[in-house]
């Protein structure tokens, strides 16, 4: 049951992180069929539904491995904790990227929706990697 969890963190975060690449795609490329705001809007429910499940899945993980022996218990943390790093930093690489395509997108004179669609990626990945990086934290003090 708890490796079911571990692996549905994975597939919710992999999802979020591919939809997310391919706005940024979309934008970098002026593809109106992706960048459009109308696209995003539609697409951001779905998107939102990934982050918040795989933060859904962290916490259901953490509470299983609490029922748990002491040792298996601060094993399943350790691992827990690890994975929610990794997410965290990818999260916050994603944040930090955009702003940079956000830099060359105010030079190169991009348009106004693309850089309103860019701006709320970026939010939704600083938050996601500050998420990642607390439960991280949290779980290698406990």
């Amino acid at each position: 049951m708890i490796s079911f969890f571990s692996v549905m963190i994975y597939v919710t975060s992999i999802i979020a992180i591919v939809v997310t690449l391919v706005f940024y795609a979309g934008i970098l490329m002026s593809n109106k069929n992706i960048s459009s705001g109308q696209v995003y809007t539609s697409c951001s429910a779905q998107l939102k539904t990934c982050k918040v499940s795989s933060v859904v899945f962290v916490l259901v993980y953490w509470f299983c491995v609490s029922g748990l022996s002491k040792k298996e218990c601060l094993k399943g943390y350790a691992a827990l904790s690890k994975v929610c790093s990794r997410f965290g930093c990818i999260w916050i690489v994603f944040a930090v990227v955009n702003i940079a395509l956000s830099i060359v997108m105010t030079i190169t004179n991009k348009d106004s929706e693309a850089m309103t669609t860019m701006g709320k990626l970026r939010s939704s990945c600083f938050l996601m990697g500050i998420i990642f990086l607390v439960f991280s934290v949290v779980l290698k003090v406990g």
